[in-house]
């Protein structure tokens, strides 16, 4: 292995502290020159020759030469021309060879030098030549360590190796021999210094030579320095090898070593006397020490603390080159101050040179350097300085109303007008917390707070409060009121994170208290423009409640001021504000979740902006207050044990500012979401909490039976989940419905009632539907109807028991005797109580269409087809019958209902056929209501297409009138309706519903058999009258006149007409009679229907001519004025009559 040369690793890696085992340090070099004295060597080896030790001393003139004729070989390529030029003959040059040559000389001569220094031998001793040879020697090397400066930059960048010293790059050597002489030169003249006598004149001599060589180091540092960036600084270091690192590491124990032997100044010393002469104008050197020539610095106060950062990490190697990443015991209280003197002085100079006002041109990308270097000196190397935190505050306090302080990259680079409290606090826990690597993403001021709560985490104690007092008065006495009442939302945002800050790693009572006595008022805000700034605001003492929380202290004395500013903003309408009631609800939550047992004054934050809040707030947008509400009824139930003062002040708050507005939440309504859980959830903690502790409840104005009443009867309750869940979760606790029962004597039947609506308002199947079912089913009011056990079982397992239900009522009346039927129906009204009034809550114009509206349409069509005998009563105007139909089938024209309508044409039939199950006959008030619901939806039921006059279309549920209903009621129908509609009004004309009507018996009697023989037989003995008497009086080209005859051809059609006699006859009589009526008042238009009769039925005519022939003998034998035109006429008709025969 060769002597004295370093053997070189390749560039530094920040975070490799391992020195090469084949390195000088390793090899105990260094230890060698300060402690040991190797045995005497007889023979040493100097340019390939082994001598003794005394001949090398005198013949060193001739060694010297050789030596600088080796080093002038190096010298050759120490310029990149040169080296341009000579790349071709550079494998013929051994450079490793020419090093190792000169450096074992050194390397020797030092070796004997040292082992004679006990023997008190001075060059002078041997002879008077060899002393001046060997100043000679000392000459020469300073020379060739002098023309470093001659070096090109690049060299100091790219010369280093991984191979180390079996690289053959000529500038590799060159520049390594430099490394090689200066350590050599330095511990040479340290041998020499302490083996003779000459102490005072030595020791200068070698702090000139130490001064020297670390002056070298600073400049090669300060070559590379120029080429970093400044972002890339914090994993660059000043070292261009491993080599000079490890230069840098024996020097600095070298000099500390000799310091504490009093045999030249400290390390720190030496270094701080190169760095100030970087500052030629702030301080002059009183050093006795030469002045060097450094480079001119850009930024010396930044290359300044870069290199004392790494020369101080140079401390955590021990004696033994073991690193241990913290002070090794090398580092002494006095080296600590001197490093830390000269970074206080350098911050002094960066202040007074525009660091202060932000002069610098690039002053926060400095301090981006700067602070973190600093950051790592201060709370891992260096004892508690508040010096360093105030001099870093000078360069901020002035510009914290800046928008550059803001952090612009990384996770927290959102706006702040985005981040919420639990944002803003997160932010600053973890950049307290985050680690090197994360530090890029910082601003200036963000690591300036990084490096504060650190160090205030590290060194703040409640017992010693120095340090925090200092730091305190120097931050506090910066501002105001008035000077944050003109921040902008920038300097908010900035004074927030620093005061967060301090209060997370300090006194957080102190700081949040001095903090939001400082920041304006958000009660007083008005001025729209300051919006965003007030919000900042707001959520900075939000954070200071999550603060708080952390550090479980009591809310007692900060609560009422927040609960009265939230109060104050849930009465404003715009934007921010709401976005500030979801912050507060958010960190509410937050905090009542973490708390164990309400004991902190928490019930405080319950006010009267609850009820705001949940009054003006959108559906979807208060799930997570309710929510929390829920947890917190649920956290003061598991505190009932434990009987707690904070749980039963929690109660009461809830009662006091909660329930009144639950009992209103409930009238809302969107059934296209789960809104109606949470209050619904609400509303049975409530009741179970009124049952459990009754007093409480009446001191708020409430009871158990009050709410139950409530929520399962009230009206306006019109998502009817509500009820069902409500009503589910009250019938599975045994203790409320033990409590329910005893105060309500009608419990069972508001049951039914709450089940009843559930089942009308709903199609949905569930667990809450199959459980409340089976409930009811076990009802003895429910039994006393369901009295079989098939009804019982048919109940239990229908998909749709409402609609069993309602049939089940019809079939148990009909069993029941007349005077039993009075306390039935009342007892069945009971149980659709107020049905009209909530019935069709849930149905607009928009969602007619759905499933849910026509499932409650079909609901009431049951229950007026099967329970009509229930729900009327005669003589009573507003009986429950007469309601209903008018709400769901006849409402008023204006405001048009046009969605009501729509529907009950679905179940117009089932309507129609309730009313056939009363006495119509003797009822006028129902013929008048049957006569009305055929004059609203004759027009709606019976649809004709615009394009052809006889295509038309019957609804079903208009022909189910017919096919369903009893002979009776189907005559009673088709008189009222010719009675009304197959009329003459006024011109001539007929009534606007006759063309409809005359449509619907046409219908009815092409559908052949279809229809029973009843409804053709009524049609002929009521309807064909009026049929034929309005085509009597209309004009000749009215649309009656067809739809007449075509009516007759119909009848004459059907398979009933032509099979029963008694029909033929009726049909007969009834236009005999009509013709009777008008034959010789209109002569013209009876033998027109005549002749139309003669082309229809001839067996009709049969009846009739014979007839009109004697009504025309009489007038003649009476001599009649007419009797001239009646007999034309019928003189024309026979012609026409033998005209056909002859046809056929």
């Amino acid at each position: 292995m060769s002597k004295g040369t370093f053997n070189c690793s390749g560039k530094v890696n920040l975070h490799d502290w391992q020195l090469n085992s084949t390195s000088l340090f390793m090899q105990k070099d260094l230890h060698n020159v300060l402690h040991e004295r190797p045995p005497l060597n007889s023979l040493f080896k100097v340019f390939e020759c082994e001598l003794p030790g005394i001949d090398i001393l005198m013949n060193l003139k001739h060694y010297v030469r050789c030596m600088e004729s080796n080093l002038k070989k190096l010298c050759r390529f120490k310029k990149i021309p040169v080296l341009a030029k000579l790349t071709a003959t550079n494998e013929e040059i051994d450079f490793f060879a020419i090093r190792k040559v000169v450096c074992e000389f050194l390397y020797n001569l030092r070796s004997y030098i040292k082992s004679i220094r006990e023997d008190n031998f001075t060059i002078r001793d041997v002879g008077d030549e060899s002393e001046k040879d060997f100043e000679d020697l000392l000459d020469t090397m300073q020379r060739f360590l002098g023309r470093l400066h001659c070096i090109p930059d690049s060299t100091f960048l790219y010369a280093p190796s991984n191979v180390g010293n079996k690289s053959n790059q000529p500038e590799y050597h060159l520049y390594h021999s430099h490394l090689d002489l200066r350590w050599l030169l330095t511990t040479i003249i340290c041998i020499k210094s302490n083996s003779w006598h000459e102490s005072e004149s030595n020791n200068e001599h070698l702090e000139n030579i130490i001064f020297s060589a670390l002056a070298d180091l600073i400049y090669i540092s300060m070559k590379i320095f120029v080429t970093i960036p400044n972002t890339d600084l914090h994993t660059r270091t000043p070292y261009s090898c491993s080599c000079v690192r490890e230069l840098w590491l024996m020097l600095q124990i070298l000099a500390d070593s000799l310091f504490t032997k009093e045999k030249c100044k400290m390390f720190w010393e030496f270094l701080n006397s190169i760095l100030d002469q970087l500052f030629p104008n702030e301080y002059r050197s009183t050093s006795k020490l030469q002045n060097i020539n450094l480079p001119d610095c850009k930024n010396s106060e930044v290359f300044c603390i870069w290199l004392i950062y790494h020369l101080t990490l140079l401390y955590g190697y021990a004696d033994d080159g073991v690193y241990s990443n913290k002070p090794s015991t090398r580092m002494t209280e006095k080296q600590i101050s001197c490093s830390m003197a000269q970074v206080v002085k350098i911050m002094k100079i960066y202040i007074n040179k525009g660091g202060k006002d932000g002069a610098r041109e690039e002053v926060d990308d400095e301090l981006c350097v700067i602070i973190p270097l600093v950051h790592v000196l201060s709370c891992e190397w260096w004892s508690p300085q508040v010096q360093i935190i105030s001099l870093l505050w000078e360069c901020f306090h002035r510009r914290l109303d800046q928008p550059f302080l803001l952090q612009t990259r990384g996770p927290w680079s959102t706006s702040s007008e985005k981040k919420t409290p639990m944002d803003i606090l997160e932010q600053i826990k973890s950049r307290i917390k985050n680690t090197n690597h994360e530090i890029n993403h910082e601003s200036s001021f963000g690591l300036f707070l990084r490096l504060l709560g650190k160090f205030l985490e590290k060194h703040y104690s409640r017992s010693e409060t120095k340090v925090w007092n200092q730091i305190k008065g120097r931050i506090y006495s910066r501002f105001s009121q008035n000077k944050l009442q003109d921040y902008s939302e920038s300097g908010i945002y900035n004074f927030i994170s620093l005061f967060l800050t301090l209060a997370v790693t300090t006194d957080t009572v102190d700081v949040c208290s001095a903090m939001v006595n400082l920041l304006p008022s958000t009660i007083d805000w008005s001025d729209p423009s300051n919006s965003k700034k007030y919000c900042l605001i707001w959520k900075s003492k939000l954070a200071v409640l999550l603060l708080y929380n952390d550090c479980k202290y009591s809310f007692k004395d900060i609560a009422e001021s927040y609960t009265e500013t939230a109060n104050a903003i849930s009465c404003r309408k715009d934007e921010f504000s709401r976005s500030m009631m979801v912050w507060f609800i958010d960190v509410l939550r937050i905090t009542l979740m973490q708390s164990e047992d309400f004991g902190r004054h928490e019930h405080a934050f319950l006010g009267g902006w609850i009820d705001r809040y949940l009054l003006e707030s959108a559906p979807n947008k208060v799930g997570v207050l309710t929510s929390t509400l829920l947890k917190v009824f649920e956290k003061c139930n598991d505190l009932l044990s434990s009987n707690t003062m904070g749980s039963t002040l929690m109660l009461n708050s809830l009662w006091q500012h909660v329930a009144s507005r639950v009992r209103q939440m409930v009238t809302n309504c969107d059934l296209s979401t789960d809104f109606y859980e949470n209050p619904t959830k609400l509303a049975v903690a409530f009741t179970l909490e009124a049952c459990r502790d009754p007093s409480t409840a009446k001191k708020y104005r409430h009871s158990a039976v009050s709410l139950f009443q409530h929520f399962t009867m009230s009206v306006i309750i019109k998502d009817i989940r509500i009820t069902r869940l409500y009503l589910t979760a009250i019938l599975q606790n045994e203790i409320a419905l033990e409590t329910l029962r005893k105060e309500i004597a009608t419990f069972n039947t508001l049951c039914i009632q709450a089940w009843v609506k559930c089942n009308i308002l709903n199609c949905e199947i569930n667990s809450d539907t199959h459980f409340l079912k089976n409930y009811i089913s076990h009802l003895p009011e429910i039994k006393s109807i369901l009295d079989s056990e098939r009804d019982i079982n048919e109940f239990r397992n229908s998909n749709e028991p409402i609609i069993n239900f309602f049939m089940v009522i019809s079939k148990k009346r009909a069993t029941l005797k007349a005077e039993q039927c009075s306390s039935f129906d009342a007892t069945c009204r009971s149980y659709l109580h107020n049905l009209d009034k909530w019935a069709l809550q849930l149905i607009n114009e928009e969602n007619k269409d759905t499933k849910l509206s026509f499932w409650i349409y079909r609901c009431i069509g049951t229950v007026i087809f099967c329970c009509s005998p229930v729900l009327y009563v005669k003589n009573q105007p507003s009986n429950m019958l007469r309601v209903l139909i008018n709400k769901v089938a006849l409402p008023p024209e204006q405001p048009a209902q046009p969605h009501l309508v729509h529907l009950a044409q679905r179940i117009f039939h089932m309507i129609i056929l309730g009313i056939e199950n009363l006495n119509v006959k003797t009822d006028i008030s129902l013929q008048t209501m049957i006569r009305e619901l055929f004059e609203r939806y004759l027009p709606l039921l019976i649809t004709v297409e615009t394009s052809n006059e006889n295509a038309f279309k019957v609804a079903d549920s208009l022909s189910k009138c017919f096919l369903e209903a009893k002979p009776n009621f189907v005559r009673s129908i088709l008189d009222m309706l010719a009675a009304n509609f197959v009329t003459i009004c006024g011109s001539n004309s007929t009534h606007k519903h006759c063309y409809l009507v005359m449509l619907l018996l046409r219908n009815l009697i092409r559908a052949g058999k279809i229809y029973s023989i009843d409804v053709l037989d009524s049609i002929v003995s009521v309807s064909a009258s009026s049929v034929f008497n309005c085509y009597m009086r209309v004009h000749d080209h009215h649309p009656h006149k067809q739809q007449a005859i075509d009516f007759l051809k119909d009848v004459s059609l059907n398979s009933y007409y032509k099979e029963n006699l008694s029909l033929r006859e009726k049909l007969n009589e009834i236009v005999w009679n009509v013709l009777n009526k008008y034959v010789q008042t209109n002569s013209k238009v009876s033998f027109e229907f005549v002749s139309s009769i003669s082309k229809i039925n001839i067996e009709l005519l049969k009846y009739v001519y014979p007839r009109i022939k004697q009504i025309v003998s009489e007038c003649e034998k009476n001599k009649l004025p007419n009797a001239a035109a009646l007999r034309y006429s019928l003189d024309s008709l026979k012609r026409s009559i033998e005209l056909l025969k002859s046809k056929s």
